[in-house]
């Protein structure tokens, strides 16, 4: 009975630091292919560095595992599967933006995956075996990604859309991630989570040699992914996953996880742990809020102009985006949590609701291909939504 109310209560701060550092590469990448010398963003350091941005899916998706291992132990609440829905309803229809201003009507990308995401993690945690669904599907999913998947295209054995998705071999229209190997993130994600919940006190006493034990451990997919760089492997990872990025994944997840238990390791005397802390992370619907202000944020900067940048130029543009786009999500934060305490939330609610549909509206009429007023009509959307993820009847 002590465990399970001590379960109930306690909240891991770094996995807000995690959703910070996922954010912080998804500004670099993003902002790099947007504002950088094109020739820039694929090649030397700072392609290096853009290229490590891309590995900001990778964390936003094991994220949304270990949250649900962190629950693990929690009693099940009896709304527990209308309240998944309704996050996943309001996750698809903030994912569905990104076609809608491009005059696209339908598809599936970073958001809506996460949704998926959320279905499948949350019908895991309520299994009564939930550690071997997650051990399984981690085994057999780069099985049926790098051994199946290759087989069946080598053999030109025609498959369904939905088990080429499933495969992931194939890119698909309108698809930005396929299941495999995405789901693996989220599994071990999981386990990931009961482990931190399990071995508590174990990560604060003895924190210094886990974190020394993780970043040796990430050496052995480091060197791998070395070897497969020198033998000339694709690093590739939109509309599939080529094998050499899933591997290197793994040594940023294991530096990643390093990094957040290192951050709250007493810094030196000049820095306030809590302060440095509370600047990396990103808590409650800041970081879905995030995604669409640092898009605006970013297509703003080209809107003037501030494009095709040298490197040191690039680098003090996104030192003014990445600490703007996280203030903006904090604000967001901050004013959900401000309406949902309203005496008057349900007026809220219904503005809501109707400037959200207006805006779905006009960005479906005036939606097209690389238009600047969808991407702010989109982002506003989804900005609206956000509210609803805390404000409710």
């Amino acid at each position: 009975m002590t465990d399970r109310i001590l379960a109930k209560k306690f909240s891991w701060q770094e996995l807000d630091i995690l959703r910070g550092l996922a954010a912080l590469f998804m500004i670099i990448n993003h902002g790099g292919y947007e504002i950088l010398i094109p020739d820039l963003a694929t090649h030397g350091i700072s392609g290096f560095i853009i290229f490590i941005g891309s590995f900001a899916p990778v964390l936003f998706f094991f994220i949304t595992g270990v949250g649900y291992g962190l629950q693990s132990s929690q009693k099940i609440k009896p709304n527990y599967w209308s309240d998944v829905i309704y996050k996943v309803i309001i996750l698809i229809l903030a994912d569905q933006f990104f076609f809608w201003k491009n005059g696209q009507l339908i598809g599936l990308d970073f958001l809506g995956f996460i949704a998926f995401l959320t279905l499948v993690m949350a019908g895991i945690r309520v299994c009564k075996k939930p550690l071997f669904y997650v051990i399984t599907g981690f085994s057999v999913i780069p099985i049926l990604r790098y051994f199946i998947g290759p087989y069946l295209d080598h053999n030109s054995i025609q498959i369904p859309s939905l088990v080429t998705w499933v495969i992931g071999t194939k890119g698909l229209p309108n698809i930005s991630y396929s299941l495999s190997p995405w789901l693996a993130y989220p599994l071990i994600g999981y386990v990931v989570g009961i482990a931190v919940i399990k071995y508590q006190k174990k990560l604060e006493s003895e924190r210094l040699g886990i974190i020394t034990q993780l970043f040796l451990l990430s050496l052995f997919p480091i060197i791998i992914s070395l070897f497969f760089w020198y033998k000339g492997a694709s690093f590739f990872r939109w509309g599939t996953v080529s094998l050499g990025f899933y591997l290197f994944s793994f040594a940023i997840l294991l530096v990643s996880l390093a990094f957040i238990l290192l951050v709250k390791v007493n810094p030196p005397s000049m820095i306030s742990q809590e302060k440095l802390s509370e600047k990396l992370s990103l808590r409650g619907v800041a970081s879905l809020a995030f995604v669409p202000i640092h898009y605006t944020l970013i297509a703003l900067v080209t809107l003037i102009g501030i494009k095709n940048l040298n490197f040191l130029m690039f680098t003090f543009a996104i030192a003014i985006i990445i600490p703007l786009s996280f203030f903006l999500a904090h604000q967001v934060n901050l004013w959900s949590y401000w309406l949902a305490k309203s005496q008057n939330h349900r007026i809220w609610i219904w503005i809501i609701l109707m400037l959200s549909s207006l805006i779905v509206a006009l960005t479906i009429f005036y939606g097209q291909k690389n238009s600047v007023g969808g991407t702010f009509l989109a982002s506003f959307g989804q900005i609206l939504l956000c509210f609803l993820f805390v404000v409710r009847w």
